[in-house]
């Protein structure tokens, strides 16, 4: 257990150090925001670098190799480093920005990169469904010098599938050096952990800057800006769709079949209920961010 969590921290500290890498150029990007955007930090770090060695690789000028990634995390460095030299109102602030929103964001987004690895070690299982082919193209993207990366299914052939996300989990194991059998469930943690903290950020900032073009007084305007921030993120990264309690009930409650007479209930039903029960021709597939986490 004790090891499984050194292994998460070893992740996030990848994280961790491309946002801050980066958080100058964030906090240019997102100066109308109270935090200055800095959970977005880890997203633009992970964009910049990630899409400049994918485009060395592709061009066939370096290779997918790590020292290219860090390659390109020294170019970053430099860059942030002379935009934060230019621009003297990014030198400010610092002390106050830290202890009011950058460490209790940061906390945020540990927190719930560790539920939900947590959530994942009681089922990481790489089978069902689309994972195995997931799995298959991040491994095939480490093996490949240049892209694009090499068909699991078809040999001498390369990838025609859209494989970027693929691509930026195999360039985080490039980075922290973690078994890609591993980093597989950190990634989906990972994407729990951007949906809920972000969505906490822009609903905070949105419902901050409306409050102050409106000119309100309100007490406790932190408490309910944080709190506007946490519904919003709980609403977005774990709503979902009443389907499986509907039929679950239907079942065992009422002892009524599921569909079609069956009695046999397939989660995955909850992103197809339009149309496939009763059929019609009329279908959709409508997933929602809970059901891909899981």
């Amino acid at each position: 257990m004790f090891s499984d969590l050194l292994t998460v921290l070893r992740w996030w500290l990848g994280l961790f150090g491309l946002g801050l890498i980066f958080l100058p150029l964030t906090r240019k990007i997102f100066a109308d925001f109270f935090d200055q955007g800095y959970l977005f930090s880890k997203v633009i770090g992970i964009l910049f670098s990630s899409y400049l060695v994918w485009l060395l690789a592709s061009l066939k000028i370096l290779p997918f190799y790590q020292e290219t990634i860090l390659l390109t995390i020294i170019a970053g460095v430099a860059f942030n480093l002379w935009l934060f030299k230019r621009d003297k109102h990014l030198g400010q602030n610092y002390k106050s920005l830290i202890a009011n929103y950058y460490l209790p964001e940061e906390l945020l987004f540990l927190a719930t990169l560790i539920f939900w690895s947590f959530i994942r070690g009681f089922q990481p299982d790489i089978q069902g469904l689309e994972k195995f082919m997931d799995y298959g193209f991040v491994n095939s993207i480490l093996r490949s010098r240049y892209f694009p990366p090499a068909d699991m299914w078809f040999a001498g052939k390369a990838i025609n599938y859209y494989y970027y996300g693929h691509y930026i989990t195999a360039f985080l194991i490039k980075l922290t050096q973690i078994s890609s059998a591993v980093a597989y469930n950190l990634m989906i943690a990972t994407l729990f952990a951007f949906c809920f903290s972000l969505t906490f950020s822009l609903t905070a900032n949105l419902l901050h800057n409306w409050i102050k073009q409106q000119k309100f007084q309100i007490s406790n305007f932190k408490f309910q800006i944080v709190t506007a921030g946490l519904i919003s993120a709980l609403l977005v990264s774990l709503g979902a769709n009443l389907h499986p309690g509907y039929y679950n009930f239907k079942m065992k409650v009422l002892n009524k079949p599921y569909c079609n007479g069956s009695y046999n209930y397939w989660y995955p039903d909850a992103t197809r209920y339009i149309g496939y029960c009763p059929e019609v021709e009329d279908k959709t597939i409508h997933e929602f961010p809970s059901y891909s986490f899981i």
